[in-house]
């Protein structure tokens, strides 16, 4: 498996990279698309992330996925494993290097305001986005949390989530973005890293 990318400071190309990447996925999904939305950490001016850029395709109907596999896959992405009912998954690496991400949904999957819900909170919060940052730049020097994200997450999320910010993200079946654990205090990040 790949490896994933280094946390780098903002990039003022990933705007561009998303637009770029939009057109060139765009004819793919045909008559089904209904837009193509730019998400996760790249798409928060000024947040450090990943440089992997995250598309979020939300399509009217799931159509002809055998066929919308293989026009990816001539683009250079590989079909993952969906991620929930009805949220496919692609990924792109160049060089044994993740580059990109697409996840695509059906309109009114509760993945599609899951996933803009926070965008949205960090772009307009600096505070929450300057915790969040701050986070991953401390987890990024734990050796193989990449391999425990998930699992992290998962474990940052139900134990430090500010009631505030809880507040503003439920509503759906989730109860947020998996990575809000970056809401956390820095002081319970050891705690819940070796839980």
């Amino acid at each position: 498996m790949p490896l994933t990318s280094q946390i780098s400071v903002y990039d003022p190309r990933w705007p561009d990279l998303f637009l770029s990447e939009q057109q060139r996925i765009r004819s793919v999904f045909a008559n089904a698309l209904v837009t193509i939305h730019h998400v996760g950490s790249t798409a928060v001016p000024g947040l450090a992330a990943k440089p992997e850029i995250d598309l979020l395709v939300e399509v009217s109907e799931h159509r002809d996925v055998g066929d919308v596999t293989e026009r990816m896959k001539s683009l250079g992405y590989v079909r993952g494993t969906d991620l929930s009912q009805d949220h496919h998954f692609y990924r792109r690496d160049v060089s044994g290097v993740r580059t990109h991400k697409v996840h695509v949904c059906r309109s009114g999957h509760w993945q599609i305001a899951r996933m803009l819900r926070f965008r949205d909170l960090l772009r307009q919060d600096p505070d929450l986005s300057a915790r969040y940052q701050a986070l991953k730049l401390h987890l990024d020097h734990e050796p193989a949390w990449h391999r425990r994200v998930p699992r992290l997450e998962g474990s940052l999320h139900r134990r430090c989530l500010g009631a505030q910010a809880r507040a503003r993200l439920i509503s759906g079946p989730d109860c947020g973005h998996p990575a809000i654990g970056a809401l956390c205090r820095l002081g319970t990040i050891a705690g819940a890293a070796h839980a």
